[in-house]
């Protein structure tokens, strides 16, 4: 994965249609209307300069939709012509459009990739761009679960707190096994394999 201060982060719409059908996905489609403001001399290329607007949104915290947005889809101007206030040098407008928004609720039962272990807790990474802190407990015997993880494993956790609006988000979660998901009421969650779709279609960067 590419470290650059200037990469954009975007999401695959095929796939992010997938994880709205997803249980317990976390990923939401919200059909809203979304106000926005840019330059008179973006007039010059609007659609570009709408989907610049709202790609700069995207991987951080939204609070209209109280939660991360990952894409958006089926842009609709809703005025032919945009509002000039006075003592402002913005261009002032509504667009309509389907939004995916990231929004994990406490309690809810997901997937994720270890890419962090040390003595006290591991880091699972969801999609490719969101990380779960987990505390773990360190012992002496072998057999214990949490020992024989490695980095690279897909493991199950229960998310038990949750500051998106932070500036980086922040999601702690507790390991769980395939017998505490299968307990009545609670959603079956199907460990994913090592070669997952999601790590294949997810996430592109793209130098701004």
């Amino acid at each position: 994965m590419q470290k650059t201060s200037n990469a954009r982060v975007t999401f695959n719409t095929k796939l992010l249609k997938k994880l709205v059908k997803q249980e317990n996905s976390g990923v939401e489609v919200h059909t809203t209307i979304q106000h926005l403001a840019i330059y008179p001399h973006q007039l010059n290329n609007f659609t570009e300069s709408v989907k610049g607007l709202l790609n700069s949104k995207i991987a951080k915290y939204n609070k209209t939709f109280n939660g991360i947005l990952l894409g958006y889809q089926n842009i609709k101007l809703l005025t032919d012509g945009g509002v000039i206030h006075e003592d402002s040098c913005f261009i002032h407008f509504d667009i309509q459009a389907n939004f995916y928004i990231f929004k994990p609720e406490i309690g809810k039962i997901m997937n994720g990739m270890v890419n962090r272990k040390s003595r006290d807790h591991i880091g699972v990474l969801v999609y490719e761009a969101f990380n779960v802190s987990i505390p773990i407990k360190m012992e002496e015997d072998e057999e214990n679960t949490e020992n024989s993880i490695k980095i690279g494993d897909n493991v199950t956790f229960q998310i038990t707190y949750i500051n998106l609006a932070s500036v980086l988000p922040y999601i702690r979660g507790k390991l769980i096994s395939e017998q505490d998901v299968n307990i009545p009421n609670t959603p079956k969650v199907k460990k994913k394999k090592k070669k997952s779709k999601i790590k294949e279609e997810l996430i592109e960067y793209e130098e701004l």
